[in-house]
C-alpha cells in the first residue's frame, strides 16, 4: 500500500514535467555530491580502523543511473565549504561531468567547534547560493539537494542543530523551484536499538547501510521533485 502511495505521490508532483533523475539523464548531466566526512562516507568498524570509506555516492549513482561525484573532505566545516564549492564545480566540469544537481551534506563540525546556529546556517546556505551563482554565470539550471543535520553522539547542541535544520527547512521552501529537501532530523535516532545497524562504532558517522539508507532517500526526494 505505501508502495502505491509513493507512485501515486510522483505522478501527481511530475504531472507538469518530469522528475529531475530523468531530467538529467535526458541532459546527460551528474550529481555532485558535497561535504564532509559523512559525504566521503568514513567508517569507524574499530578504534584503529578507520581509513575505509563508503560513500552515499556509490548506492545512489546504482539507484539513479546517474554519475555520481563524491567531493567529501573529513573534518571540514560548512565556514570552510562556502569557498570550495565553487571549485568543487569547476573540477567536475574540467573532467569532463556536467553537474545537474549538487547535494549538499554538511554542518556538523561546525556544531562540534561550537559554532553559533545563525553562523552555520548561514554558511550552508551560502554554498546553496555559490551553487547558485556558478549556474547564472553558465547560464544554466544547477539544482541543489538541501539535506539536514542528523544527530550524532557527540557534545553538540541539539537546539543549534535544530535551528539550523528549521532555517535549511525555511530556505527550501523559498527556492522551491531549485531546491529539494532531504529531512534527516529525526532519522536514525541512535536511542533506538534497531538503528544501530545505521552507525559506524563512534555514533558519529554511519554504517555502510546507513550511508545506503541515506542515499535511497535523497533518491526518493528526487523522484518527486518535478522540472
Amino acid at each position: 500500500m505505501g508502495y502505491i502511495i509513493f507512485l501515486l505521490l510522483i505522478f501527481l508532483q511530475t504531472l507538469n514535467g518530469i522528475n529531475i533523475i530523468d531530467y538529467l539523464h535526458n541532459n546527460n548531466q551528474s550529481i555532485l555530491c558535497f561535504g564532509d566526512s559523512l559525504t566521503h562516507g568514513m567508517l569507524v568498524l574499530s578504534p584503529t580502523d578507520w581509513h575505509q570509506t563508503h560513500p552515499y555516492s556509490i548506492k545512489l549513482n546504482e539507484l539513479s543511473k546517474l554519475n555520481t561525484i563524491e567531493s567529501g573532505i573529513n573534518g571540514q566545516t560548512a565556514n570552510v565549504m562556502q569557498n570550495r564549492i565553487t571549485h568543487a564545480l569547476n573540477h567536475a566540469n574540467t573532467s569532463g561531468f556536467d553537474v545537474g544537481v549538487v547535494s549538499i551534506l554538511a554542518g556538523t563540525n561546525d556544531l562540534g567547534h561550537h559554532d553559533h546556529a545563525d553562523k552555520i546556517a548561514s554558511y550552508l546556505k551560502n554554498i546553496h547560493k555559490k551553487v547558485f551563482e556558478v549556474s547564472e554565470m553558465h547560464n544554466k539550471r544547477i539544482y541543489t539537494i538541501a539535506i539536514t543535520i542528523p544527530m550524532i553522539s557527540w557534545t553538540i547542541n541539539n537546539t543549534a542543530r535544530s535551528e539550523i535544520n528549521k532555517s535549511l527547512r525555511e530556505f527550501q521552501v523559498s527556492h522551491k523551484d531549485k531546491v529539494i529537501l532531504v529531512d534527516l532530523e529525526n532519522e536514525f535516532d541512535q536511542s533506538v536499538e534497531e538503528n544501530k545497524k545505521y552507525w559506524s562504532i563512534d555514533n558519529a558517522h554511519f554504517s555502510a547501510l546507513g550511508y545506503d539508507t541515506i542515499a535511497s532517500k535523497i533518491f526518493n526526494a528526487m523522484k518527486t521533485f518535478a522540472v
